[in-house]
C-alpha cells in the first residue's frame, strides 16, 4: 500500500510536526495556501508511519520523531497508486482528523486550509466533495 508503521510518538502522548515537502502534488495543495516547507505542528501523534522502501509510495510530508526509548525516527503522510490504478493515502498517524479540532491543537495552519487539503485528497481519490 505504500506506507508501514514506523513507530510510536515518544511515549504515545508527545505530538511531532509534519511539513509539506516537494514531492506533493499541485493538486493535493490547490487553494490550500500551503507549500513545500508548510509546518503542521503537533498533528502527529500516537502511531506514525512512513513510505515503505520499493512499495511505490510517496512521501508527501515529512515528520520527525522520537520513539518510546528516545530513538529518533522519521515518519510520512503517503499517497501511492497501485500497478491496478487504485490510489491511496496514508495520514501517517492516528491523529490526522485533529486538524478539524482547533480547540484539541493547533496545527498551525488554518482550519479552511486543513479541510481544503481533504478535499483535494478526497477528489484525488476519486471521490469529490461538493462545497
Amino acid at each position: 500500500m505504500g506506507a508501514q508503521f514506523s513507530g510510536v510518538v515518544g511515549n504515545g502522548l508527545q505530538r511531532a510536526d509534519f511539513v509539506v515537502n516537494g514531492a506533493m502534488p499541485p493538486d493535493l495543495l490547490a487553494g490550500t495556501g500551503w507549500g513545500t516547507g508548510t509546518v503542521l505542528r503537533e498533528l502527529l501523534y500516537g502511531e506514525a508511519d512512513a513510505a515503505y522502501p520499493g512499495s511505490g509510495g510517496v512521501a508527501i510530508m515529512d515528520g520527525r520523531a522520537v520513539d518510546t526509548r528516545g530513538v529518533p525516527f522519521s515518519t510520512s503522510v503517503t499517497i501511492g497508486t497501485s500497478p491496478a490504478g487504485a490510489r491511496v493515502f496514508d495520514a501517517g498517524t492516528f491523529a490526522g482528523a485533529d486538524g478539524f479540532e482547533p480547540a484539541k491543537t493547533d496545527i498551525g495552519v488554518s482550519l479552511a486550509s486543513f479541510e481544503q487539503f481533504n478535499r483535494n485528497v478526497l477528489a484525488w481519490l476519486g471521490f469529490p466533495v461538493r462545497s
